[in-house]
């Protein structure tokens, strides 16, 4: 069975593979990072939205009303 995190660790201790000329192909390294990069940058921001939605909701009650 297939698993994207197995991969994903075995690519990371491994290094790139080359091909058939001899080259390293490194665009799986490149896709790893990508994908590390976005889901840092995710845990990274959705408490900072919670926080933001937070104060929001505590202004807007704390607010005096118009009636």
């Amino acid at each position: 069975m297939y698993s994207v995190r197995t991969d994903l660790f075995s690519l990371f201790e491994t290094g790139p593979q080359p091909d058939k000329d001899g080259i390293p192909d490194i665009s799986d390294h490149y896709q790893f990072i990508a994908i590390l990069i976005t889901a840092l940058a995710a845990l990274f921001t959705a408490p900072l939205a919670l926080l933001k939605v937070y104060i929001n909701e505590r202004q807007t009650t704390a607010a005096p009303s118009k009636a």
